[in-house]
């Protein structure tokens, strides 16, 4: 089939033919929709002029419209439903369609399969008794398994497919959970195939069509800032090797010395070593713990425009420095580049290539982030987002904050510095430039003027308010920020202003992005006990990846696809595979459940981000690791049986043994049962599924035996 011929299956009012294999439509003859991501209705067009040929000889097919028409095409008795998958963004190479029809060009330039799909929707009629048998085998099989769950690649015995398992969702048999990626036996499963087997009518099926008008593009995405744990060997009860764990002699000195020197300037003092040509500076003064608990006692701060780096004389653990590495780093160097410089830099600190080689870099947090243009969400659209996240925060701008050079964004800035829990405690001029600190030094002399003339009365627009929302621009949201998995959509362009960020300008400017074009930018902040998760999921070998910070720049797309969801183009098995810790929905009236309802063209072209890697993301998942110890859980047991006797009364009698008191426990547990109708036998298989653990098929019982099949006789027969 050509690369260029979408896919058009044309439908039938017998549900039995639409197995039919789809019949290639020629790429000239469809019509290009300005949503590429959306529903559209393809109908057959008449001709309108000589020499134009009809689209009928193909079978019901579509003539071409005149390109950007953004209208929904007529559907008639030979439609089809066309999905295309293009995003927006514009490229110098045109793809081969454009030069089958021009009007496609704005739709196929970032997409490298460069191919249509086309489908028809399905009702959701109901099912034979024959289909019904076939689904208790199902329910049967899925009963017995970890969970009640199932994933893709499905068994063959029972039979089963995503189509299946979609169908059985209809009826609300099975769910599908996006957290893992399977689909899950509803508890009621009994009730509702009884139900189904009694005939009970289907609802109807929700219209997932909404048009979108707006063109956002993908203006440039990058990992924005990246967090590197420097871990000292793990050696114990050896002398040779426990010097390794220390900070080299010779550097500790020379940090000493300049720490020293850098109190008595009262001012940070350079140091022998730089990145990038960037000279790193000594701070004055290491830092101890919070009274919170958080944080750790640095020994030595160092900093320039690219990196901060903190060193400890000894390990905590086996923590010995943590660095950081900066937006500026990473986005004029690449992630690969800077993290060379940076382990070059700590090699020359160290000058010892075997306590050198001793350290592991291991990944601490990553934060990645994608600049959208033409995309600008309001307080509104949070009711659009679903999300598994507990806390949302809509941060709105202060008039003063649209005209300043370098004000403060409110609380939307306090997210965006924050750090993790090792570098919770450093002092404030640390993470500031020398230009900013001038700054509050000014702002601190002028503190007495300020508050004269503002009395006593201030508006609340003027403050940056978070409160009456309704009709204005918001200038960020924030999605459980200070969690190990977080997420932030803000206003880029007003926070480079707010932040004196101008070399973002440039590549901005690059990737297509114009002064008149609202810049949003979409973030995810991936903590190291997320990584951990994964990591229980994967496997150690596996998930090495999620420890190396070089490894794990192949897999950037991978941790964006968790955050966000698959594209359509690389979720082969969609109703399997989660659909993203966020995403952005189109709100359907006839459907109150909202993980039912489509993602938004807008969020498909987000899922997209292109972070330098040609492979299709895979759908990661992520478990804490729970171990149960069943000496520890008899010990319990055997201290709540202990407690159970005392407020029994039975602490008075004086021949009380632990077996008596176990068949009190086990007739009142019995008679428990009886009362909540509940079978114990059921109640541990539960158990056991909840724990990951498979248990025996049970047959259900529960529709009748199917009868013999007996031939009939014809009348002539003896």
């Amino acid at each position: 089939m050509q690369g260029d011929a979408p896919f058009v299956r044309p439908p039938s009012a017998d549900r039995h033919q639409r197995s039919r294999p789809c019949v290639p439509l020629p790429l000239a003859l469809c019509t290009p929709l300005a949503d590429s991501l959306s529903w559209a209705r393809r109908g057959a067009c008449a001709p309108t002029g000589q020499g134009e040929r009809s689209a009928r000889r193909l079978g019901g097919g579509a003539c071409p419209r005149p390109a950007g028409d953004r209208e929904r095409a007529d559907t008639t008795d030979m439609g089809a439903i066309l999905v295309s998958r293009d995003p927006y963004r514009a490229q110098t190479k045109k793809p081969s369609s454009a030069l089958a029809l021009p009007g496609l060009e704005h739709l196929h330039e970032r997409n490298r399969s460069e191919a249509n799909m086309a489908s028809v929707a399905l009702d959701a009629a109901a099912p034979s008794r024959h289909h019904l048998r076939h689904w208790e085998q199902v329910c049967v099989y899925l009963d017995s398994q970890p969970f009640r769950a199932v994933r893709f690649p499905f068994p063959t015995e029972p039979l089963m497919s995503s189509r299946l398992l979609r169908r059985m969702q209809r009826f609300k048999l099975v769910r599908h959970n996006h957290t893992d990626c399977t689909y899950r036996l509803s508890p009621r499963w009994r009730a509702i195939l009884k139900r189904l087997w009694d005939g009970v009518p289907d609802e109807t099926v929700p219209d997932d069509d909404t048009p979108r008008d707006e063109v956002p593009f993908i203006v440039d995405a990058n990992a924005d800032t990246i967090y590197v744990s420097l871990l000292a060997p793990d050696v114990e009860d050896d002398e040779e090797l426990d010097k390794l764990r220390l900070l080299p002699v010779h550097l500790n000195d020379l940090c000493q010395h300049l720490k020293e020197k850098a109190q008595e300037e009262d001012k940070a003092v350079p140091t022998p070593w730089s990145l990038f040509g960037c000279e790193l500076m000594m701070y004055k003064a290491g830092v101890g713990t919070k009274g919170n608990g958080k944080g750790v006692s640095w020994s030595y701060l160092f900093r320039n425009d690219y990196v901060m780096l903190l060193l400890r004389k000894a390990p905590l653990g086996r923590l010995i420095g943590s660095v950081r590495l900066s937006a500026k780093l990473l986005w004029q160097f690449g992630p690969q580049v800077a993290l060379d410089g940076v382990r070059q830099m700590i090699r020359e600190m160290w000058s010892d290539a075997q306590a050198f080689y001793a350290l592991t870099f291991r990944l601490s947090q990553l934060h990645l982030a994608v600049d959208v243009a033409n995309f600008a969400p309001s307080p509104a659209d949070l009711d659009r987002v679903l999300t598994h996240s507990k806390v949302k925060a809509v941060h709105v701008p202060s008039f003063d904050d649209e005209g300043a050079d370098f004000p403060s964004v409110g609380s939307l800035e306090e997210y965006l510095d924050d750090v993790p829990d090792d570098w919770d405690g450093l002092p404030l001029d640390f993470f500031l430039d020398q230009d900013e600190i001038a700054d509050l030094a000014d702002a601190d002399d002028d503190d007495e003027e300020e508050e004269e003339d503002l009395g006593d009365e201030q508006h609340a627009d003027d403050e940056g308010a978070t409160v009456y929302l309704y009709g204005k621009r918001a200038s960020g949201f924030t999605f459980s920020p200070g969690s190990p998995l977080s997420a932030a959509w803000y206003n880029k362009e007003l926070e480079e202003r707010t932040s004196g960020k101008v070399w973002m300008r440039e590549i901005h400017q690059a990737g297509g992005w114009q002064l008149h074009m609202p810049l949003f930018r979409v973030e995810l902040r991936f903590m190291r006990p997320i990584m951990r998760e994964m990591q229980n999921t994967l496997g150690k070998e596996a998930g090495a990846w999620l420890d190396d910070p070089w490894q794990a720049i192949q897999h950037y797309h991978d941790f964006w696809a968790y955050g966000v969801g698959l594209p359509p183009e690389h979720d082969l098995a969609p109703d399997v595979t989660h659909r993203g810790w966020m995403r952005l929905t189109l709100p359907q009236l006839n459907d109150k459940t909202r993980g039912r309802w489509p993602t938004d063209p807008v969020w498909h072209i987000i899922q997209r981000a292109d972070f330098g890697m040609y492979t299709p993301p895979q759908a990661l998942s992520r478990s804490k690791l729970i171990v149960h110890d069943a000496v520890a859980i008899d010990a319990e047991i055997y201290g709540l049986l202990r407690l159970r006797s005392v407020l029994h009364g039975r602490h008075e009698e004086t021949t009380l043994t632990l077996s008596q008191e176990l068949r009190a426990f086990a007739n009142e547990m019995e008679d428990w049962d009886e009362v909540k109708n509940r079978d114990y036998t059921e109640e541990v298989r539960e158990k056991a599924r909840s724990l990951g653990r498979g248990v025996p098929l049970m047959p259900s019982g529960l529709l009748p035996a199917k009868r013999p099949y007996q031939r009939k006789r014809n009348l002539g027969d003896v």
